[in-house]
């Protein structure tokens, strides 16, 4: 498709009552953390990208 960023969609399945679906793009992550373990997964320092 040519961007230079994707969308993602986070849900669970089967459905758990009270969760939400989010809707939003790769370059607005600015941190992943597992949270079972408190571990940063991967991080930036937050300078944006063109969108």
């Amino acid at each position: 498709m040519g961007d230079d960023y994707e969308h993602i969609t986070s849900n669970i399945s089967p459905m758990v009552d009270g969760s939400t679906i989010d809707l939003f793009f790769t370059d607005e992550v600015v941190r992943i953390v597992d949270p079972l373990i408190d571990a940063v997964l991967w991080e930036t320092d937050g300078t944006p990208n063109n969108r």
